[in-house]
């Protein structure tokens, strides 16, 4: 997972650090509801396709104490980065995209979601990581080596009010 993900954050910080740049078009007053609808939308869809791949490689990493499915574990993950991609893209539309000045702060909201999404993801190889060695040391110990992941995906409290006012105005 590491491996497949690596590069994707990669380009992610070259992006957060200004060595990245894409040539894109101005969005004008009179389609930017539409511009919105079209970033909007992969976002509804980001969560629950993420979550999908989560419970792919759960099923793959098998129950305690049951061998895992190789094929199902880097099934799910090639499907981890790909949807990482994806949000990379996504954040690069945002970023790169010239708006109306009155669009600004959407847009930033709109990034820090899909930002917010990308950490929980980043995290997830150290997590597995850990999960190994707690596994093996329990092994060795003769104890339970069981252990819960949450990964949580968060929109503001304020997000939909906050998109709403920005469009009011």
């Amino acid at each position: 997972m590491r491996e497949l993900n690596q590069p994707i954050f990669d380009r992610l910080a070259d992006l957060r650090e200004g060595t990245l740049f894409k040539l894109t078009s101005a969005v004008t007053e009179d389609n930017l509801l539409q511009w919105f609808r079209e970033q909007i939308s992969p976002m509804e869809h980001m969560v629950p396709a993420i979550m999908k791949c989560l419970e792919k490689l759960q099923v793959g990493w098998g129950e305690v104490g049951v061998s895992g499915n190789e094929n199902t574990i880097h099934s799910a993950c090639l499907l981890l980065a790909e949807n990482l991609s994806e949000i990379v893209k996504l954040e690069e539309r945002l970023c790169f995209s010239i708006l109306p000045e009155e669009a600004e702060k959407l847009r930033d909201l709109m990034q820090n979601q899909a930002e917010g999404a990308i950490a929980e993801l980043q995290r997830l190889p150290d997590e597995l990581d850990q999960f190994v060695i707690n596994a093996i040391e329990a092994e060795i110990n003769g104890v339970d080596g069981s252990k819960e992941l949450a990964i949580t995906f968060e929109l503001n409290d304020s997000w939909s009010d906050e998109v709403n006012r920005l469009f009011e105005s």
